[in-house]
C-alpha cells in the first residue's frame, strides 16, 4: 500500500491549504496518496525518504512504492568529515582583556 498522507489540523479551518515541499497542496480535512513520481519528487525536495509518522496535524501512513536501491540513489550522498577537516575551537578573550591596546 502506497504512503497516505493526511491533514487534520485542528488549528486552522477545514479546507486550509498545507503546502508540503514535493507532494503539493492537500486541504485541511483531506488526504492524498502518494504515486511513484510523488514520492521521488519528496525524496529529491528535502534529501530523506517518506516515512510513517504522524506531527503537527499530518499522518503518514503505508509504505513507499519505490525500492530501496531506488531510494538511496535519489539520495545525496553522505558526507564525510574526517578529524583532519575539522576547525579547532577558538577561545575568544572576554571583551577589554588581551586584545585591546
Amino acid at each position: 500500500m502506497p504512503f497516505t498522507v493526511e491533514v487534520n489540523n485542528s488549528s486552522f479551518p477545514e479546507g486550509t491549504e498545507f503546502a508540503i515541499n514535493g507532494l503539493g497542496v492537500i486541504p485541511n480535512g483531506s488526504s492524498i496518496e502518494v504515486d511513484e513520481e510523488m514520492e521521488r519528487a519528496y525524496i529529491a525536495n528535502n534529501g530523506a525518504p517518506l516515512a510513517e509518522g504522524e506531527s503537527g496535524g499530518v499522518k503518514i501512513t503505508g509504505s513507499s512504492v519505490l525500492s530501496e536501491e531506488d531510494t538511496t540513489a535519489l539520495l545525496p550522498p553522505p558526507v564525510e568529515v574526517s578529524e583532519e577537516e575539522t576547525p579547532e575551537a577558538v577561545e575568544e578573550a572576554p571583551q577589554g582583556e588581551g586584545g585591546e591596546e
